[in-house]
């Protein structure tokens, strides 16, 4: 029975600076950007929140002197509840998905990763070959034709995995930012 074997190893100089583009792609579309689409899309949200709790516990509508006042304290308090979540989403995908990849880029390693194939499956309309693996078996993970012939259920398979974010380099490299691919050719190994 193979196990999953993790060795550190040095990080090339081209995978770091993979490493820091993602970094700085994820920081400007999900962070910067990002925040002012999650903003947007929070008011709606607290705008109703704010509404039903003030409907529902009658402040709105007691006296008629209070509504104007009632009315600015609504929009004041929905802002803020805006503001609030945003900043919760911000820093959760900011500490999650952005700063790992920074992190393995000044750190100058990576993970060799040994790990046993369950199923191999290839699909011939879009010209696919993938494995399964034990320790993360419902998820795809793409290989070449090479690769695939090369190796049978069972075997172990290399891989490079990144220590924080978990990234796994291969000759298919791709990470999607908003409305592109970036991709990172295989002639680097």
């Amino acid at each position: 029975m193979i196990t999953a074997v993790a060795t550190r190893e040095p990080l090339s100089d081209d995978e770091a600076a993979w490493l820091m583009k993602i970094y700085t792609l994820r920081k400007k579309d999900l962070f910067y950007a990002g925040a002012f689409r999650c903003f947007a899309r929070c008011m709606p949200l607290a705008f109703t929140l704010v509404f039903a709790w003030g409907f529902l516990s009658g402040e709105f509508w007691n006296n008629k002197s209070t509504v104007i006042r009632s009315m600015q304290t609504f929009i004041v308090v929905s802002v803020g509840l805006s503001f609030v979540i945003t900043t919760i989403v911000c820093w959760f995908i900011n500490t999650y998905m952005i700063i790992p990849y920074q992190k393995d880029a000044l750190c100058g390693q990576k993970l060799r990763i040994s790990q046993k194939i369950m199923a191999k499956e290839y699909y011939p309309v879009t010209r696919q070959y993938f494995f399964r693996l034990e320790h993360n078996y419902e998820k795809l993970y793409e290989v070449d034709e090479d690769t695939y012939n090369s190796l049978n259920e069972n075997d172990a398979l290399q891989m490079y995995q990144c220590i924080n974010s978990k990234h796994i380099f291969g000759d298919n490299d791709d990470v999607t930012i908003k409305f592109f691919t970036m991709r990172w050719s295989s002639s680097r190994y």
